[in-house]
């Protein structure tokens, strides 16, 4: 039992860096300025799907 409730705490724990993490990332590549929205992404492959020449926008 106190071994379920050891590796359940450690499962928290990385659940909760992995998290903090990605928020991290996520963060930066949005202030890098390189990061697009995803309204523009899926519109951008939309478009190339459909044959159309799309600009890019870079």
């Amino acid at each position: 039992m106190v071994e379920t409730l050891a590796r359940e705490a450690e499962r928290l724990e990385l659940r909760a860096r992995f998290a903090a993490e990605a928020a991290a990332s996520e963060a930066e590549a949005l202030a890098s300025g390189k990061a697009i929205s995803l309204d523009k992404a899926f519109d951008y492959l939309d478009g190339r799907l459909a044959g159309a020449k799309v600009h890019d926008g870079a």
